[in-house]
């Protein structure tokens, strides 16, 4: 798979694996901002 804007290649468990990552890191980015606003989650 070619990554948009990009010069290298993914296969689909490296595809996987940064999805995995990117969305865990998402994660705890998005529960710090919503207990940062107050907002109960």
């Amino acid at each position: 798979m070619k990554v948009p804007g990009s010069t290298f290649m993914l296969n689909t468990e490296e595809t996987e694996i940064h999805i995995r990552e990117e969305f865990s890191t998402l994660d705890w980015i998005m529960e710090g901002l919503l207990e940062y606003s107050g907002i109960s989650y």
